[in-house]
């Protein structure tokens, strides 16, 4: 994570990575690993605390080498290694500490990475877009780097594929464990910068081992193979284990088909990418669908049981009769086949679940001051 460069024009963080070379001689983090090795268990140097972040914020990752670690390494101890290196190596150049820059992105150039990946790996030019919203690292550009296809899927590193046993583990950058545990559950400051670094650690010790078995072949005279560890009777046994896979290394027929038919594999990853869509659109299809019956279902018991509830529910029926006296009628005649008895005004009301009133369910009050000869007729009102 980087926060001052001088690319960077909108003040936020930035990030750099690399993968394992295929190449172990130009590998960056087999190199990490060896320095750090070498610091913590050839040369010494007293392992950080983690008690506290000011016991280790101020400790340098690149070193003064006369000053302590706390002092940063200078320009000029950086631009006179390099000429060390160049000397070493007979090669001949005007450019120092910036060699590998252009450098870096030629390699890349050469391995297939596109222009716009090497942009982004070197942040030339770089635009708002880039500079504000895309923090994922220039994968493209780093597998160029390493050695291998740009394309996905074609990452293989025969020297990986063995683990090394946990005590063996251990016996590189001994205590790691415990500390991160005790930085975990918070027996000292919890620091998320702390757990990052002690996680680099368990994973460079398995790099390192790995590693050791390679160069421990081509370069013995490395001062780091000295150490007793790498002289041990388990790392032999680990040696011994990871030999097969050194001498006649197997691809996966993924990394095959990936280095031999780059064209064949995008095709194939583009098959299987709509074949997923496919599959989700359709399980997403069938969940709408079976929704939707749910619901149907839903509705279709709750209108038959309303239909049901109908179906048995009685009528009600109020009957309302009311007398109304006439001023001036005439007598009944003799056709008159029915008289109605003298009554008030008031209602005569009835209530059954029949469709006929029957003879009791009339009630009747008076309180009308009509004469009782007066006729009357009779008018019925009917409500359901």
């Amino acid at each position: 994570i980087t926060a001052q460069g001088k690319t960077n024009q909108f003040g936020r963080l930035e990030y750099a990575g690399c993968l394992r070379y295929k190449n172990v001689l130009e590998c960056p983090q087999s190199a990490l690993a060896i320095y750090l090795f070498e610091r913590f268990q050839c040369a010494n140097e007293p392992f950080p605390s983690f008690a506290r972040r000011e016991d280790w914020y101020r400790i340098y990752l690149l070193k003064h080498q006369d000053l302590g670690r706390e002092v940063p390494v200078t320009y000029r101890m950086q631009y006179d290694n390099m000429c060390k290196v160049l000397d070493a190596l007979h090669i001949q150049s005007s450019k120092k500490t910036h060699l590998n820059r252009g450098g870096g992105a030629r390699r890349a150039e050469d391995n297939g990475a596109s222009e716009a990946q090497i942009r982004r790996a070197g942040r030339w030019s770089v635009e708002k877009m880039q500079g504000c919203y895309l923090t994922g690292l220039p994968r493209e550009s780093m597998r160029a780097m390493a050695g291998f296809s740009i394309h996905p899927g074609g990452f293989f590193l025969p020297r990986g594929t063995t683990t090394p046993s946990k005590s063996l583990q251990q016996q590189i950058f001994p205590g790691v464990d415990d500390i991160l545990l005790q930085v975990e559950t918070g027996k000292l400051e919890r620091d998320l910068a702390a757990q990052g670094f002690l996680r680099l650690l368990q994973y460079l010790r398995v790099v390192l081992i790995q590693d050791a078995v390679v160069l421990r072949q081509s370069q013995p005279h490395m001062r780091f193979l000295a150490h007793p560890v790498f002289s041990s009777a388990e790392f032999g046994a680990f040696a011994n284990e990871m030999k097969p896979a050194l001498e006649t290394p197997e691809k996966p027929i993924s990394v095959a088909i990936v280095e031999a038919l780059p064209e064949l594999t995008n095709f194939l990853d583009t098959v299987q990418t709509n074949q997923i869509a496919q599959s989700q659109l359709a399980e997403h299809t069938n969940d709408r669908v079976e929704q939707l019956a749910a619901l149907t279902q839903q509705a279709y018991v709750s209108l038959s049981g309303q239909i049901q509830a109908v179906a048995q529910k009685q009528v009600r029926v109020i009957v309302t009769v009311q007398h109304q006296s006439l001023p001036s009628s005439p007598p009944p005649t003799s056709g008159a086949l029915v008289s109605s008895p003298p009554s008030s005004h008031a209602p005569i009301s009835w209530i059954s679940s029949s469709s006929a009133p029957p003879a009791s369910a009339f009630t009747s009050s008076s309180n009308s001051t009509a004469n009782p000869a007066s006729p009357a007729i009779p008018s019925a009102l009917l409500r359901l």
